[in-house]
Parts: C-alpha cells; sequence; structure tokens
C-alpha cells in the first residue's frame, strides 16, 4: 500500500531538498492554517528556512535556534551559516516577538517556559 501526506514547504527549500510532490508552497507572512504564523529565516545553512508561530506562543524553529543545554538556546555554529549578519538578524527578529512562551528548536531541548527571556539572551549574546 501507499503512505502519502499533505506536504507543505518553502519553495527555495523545495530547489535545494527536491521531493516529488509538494502540496503548496509556505513563505513569510503566510498562515496555512488558523493560529499557525510563517517566517522566513535567512543566513541557515539551507535555504528557505522556515520557522512557525503556533498561537502566538509557541516558536517552532529550524536548524538556525538550537538548545543543546536545557533552557538556552544558541544559534547555528558560523561555520555552518550562509550569512551570519543575515542569520543574526533573523534570531533578533524572532525574539523581538511578544509571548513566547514556548520554543521548540529543530535541533536540542525544547524550552517550555519563559521561551521569551531565552530568545533575547540568545539576541544578546550574538
Amino acid at each position: 500500500s501507499r503512505i502519502s501526506s499533505k506536504v507543505d514547504m518553502s519553495e527555495t527549500f523545495y530547489i535545494t531538498t527536491p521531493i516529488y510532490y509538494v502540496n503548496d508552497w509556505l513563505s513569510e507572512g503566510d498562515q496555512p492554517i488558523s493560529g499557525l504564523s510563517v517566517f522566513a529565516l535567512e543566513g541557515s545553512k539551507t535555504l528557505g528556512e522556515l520557522a512557525f508561530l503556533l498561537e502566538n506562543t509557541t516558536l517552532i524553529t529550524g536548524d538556525l535556534i538550537r538548545a543543546h543545554e536545557g533552557g538556552k538556546l544558541c544559534m547555528l555554529p558560523d561555520a555552518k551559516l550562509k550569512n551570519r549578519q543575515a542569520a543574526v538578524a533573523s534570531v533578533k527578529r524572532m525574539a523581538s516577538l511578544e509571548n513566547i512562551q514556548a520554543v521548540l528548536p529543530g535541533d536540542g531541548w525544547p524550552i517550555f517556559s519563559q521561551g521569551k527571556e531565552a530568545l533575547n539572551q540568545l539576541a544578546a549574546s550574538i
């Protein structure tokens, strides 16, 4: 039997990581379902990296924002970045979002409370 699911992604990511079928393209400002906002993250290792904000309180990130220590966020190492200045601007933009309670990074430990504070600490450290 064949298993399938709906796939939405950024068009830029698809170009660098082709798959066979994409249902829809996501980009900055899209809201594919009620309560889910899309943000483009620039400067990371992967073109077309996205972050998602769920119900204005939970930030879901790709590889750019990570957490290798419980309760503390970090950024992808400089050696892996395509453009450090753009990456820093992306992180600071995520830190400027209000009401973030949780951060679910693409790599590392989730932060279930005080996500805004963790983002602010990261932004101040880079």
